[in-house]
């Protein structure tokens, strides 16, 4: 929500889709941040856990006690967005049924492990593939021809190991646009 383009697009086009009914009425919820170096915390350190615990614990509970939804959720990230995304989704208790991940970066997840931190990424993702048993999960990622070499590797590094290990509770896609970083959001 700190982007305000990147929001303004997201609900723009949600509202035209819905209004010719290519998806149901929704509820866009914008979550601004103060610090998001800190806030998207990629060790999933204290800072990390504690906005995880925020939008698991306070946010979701709220809105679908407070608005009439179908509490489908979905998490949509960008960037270093993308990136936290997975711890969320890496979480047993998360309440979303959805991930739309643009422009995401592994090489970067779970620094502090091993002196390894690309090896270990791959591991938790092969991981969580091999071994998710949980609710229905839905994956979107999203690469740019133009984006940041380590990025657009990152979403061809985790569709191999989808197609290595698949998993009947993941759905999983991955597209490659003719975008760079910020471009990759409208494409998306």
């Amino acid at each position: 929500a700190d982007n305000l383009n990147n929001f303004e697009f997201a609900l723009q086009t949600l509202q035209q889709l819905s209004k010719i009914n290519l998806i149901p009425e929704c509820i866009l919820v914008g979550i601004n941040q103060m610090e998001r170096g800190k806030e998207l915390d990629r060790n999933f350190g204290e800072n990390g856990k504690k906005f995880s615990e925020f939008i698991f614990n306070e946010l979701v509970p709220y809105i679908n006690s407070q608005y009439k939804s179908s509490e489908y959720n979905i998490l949509i990230g960008h960037s270093d967005g993308a990136s936290y995304n997975h711890y969320l989704m890496f979480q047993e208790d998360n309440p979303f049924n959805a991930f739309v991940n643009i422009s995401e970066d592994i090489q970067k997840l779970f620094p502090f492990m091993d002196n390894n931190p690309y090896r270990e990424s791959l591991n938790k993702y092969k991981k969580y593939f091999l071994n998710y048993k949980g609710k229905e999960i839905k994956l979107f990622t999203a690469s740019g021809n133009y984006d940041f070499w380590h990025r657009y590797e990152a979403g061809e590094t985790i569709d191999s190991l989808f197609k290595a290990h698949p998993n009947k509770n993941v759905t999983f896609e991955h597209k490659i646009y003719p975008a760079e970083h910020n471009e990759l959001v409208a494409y998306s």
